[in-house]
């Protein structure tokens, strides 16, 4: 996935803007600059990529035969697919409803941080990371930037 004009713009904004990678963007030194903006933040994004396995190890057997046989029939349901896109709200309300944190409030917890990893200082750029529901979803989500991304964005 290359970057559109768009998100090029959004970049170039946020870089110009950041006083931490200035003296990079003095020297042309995109290598740097990729590096610092591909670093975790301790802002968490939405994962869209939730293998089942790792949905199937976060919950808690006793919490689980709480649940009503419905509830359980969507589970199985929900995980019939490869992985999970904890993105989509309808999703994360899917798995809120089979397991209510009032009642299996270990496994959501669990579940809740499987699905959510620190986002990079790109990811988590404004403009590109949504603040209104669902909140923590960003439209680079698991983009690495290069450092010919930065050129390209910075127009050199």
């Amino acid at each position: 996935m290359a970057l559109t004009p768009s998100q090029q713009t959004i970049l170039k904004n946020a870089i110009l803007g950041d006083a931490t990678v200035s003296s990079f963007v003095a020297v042309a030194d995109w290598y740097s600059v990729a590096t610092i903006y591909n670093s975790p933040t301790t802002t968490n994004v939405w994962r869209n990529d939730i293998s089942t396995v790792e949905i199937q190890r976060c919950i808690e057997g006793a919490e689980a035969v709480k649940q009503g046989t419905n509830a359980l029939l969507l589970l199985v349901s929900l995980t019939q697919s490869p992985t999970i896109d904890a993105t989509l709200a309808s999703q994360r309300g899917q798995f809120a409803t089979i397991f209510p944190a009032s009642s299996a409030p270990l496994t959501i917890a669990s579940m809740t941080a499987a699905a959510q990893r620190p986002g990079t200082k790109f990811e988590t750029i404004p403009g590109f990371m949504t603040s209104a529901p669902p909140a923590n979803v960003s439209a680079v989500f698991n983009y690495s930037l290069s450092p010919t991304d930065i050129q390209i964005a910075m127009g050199s």
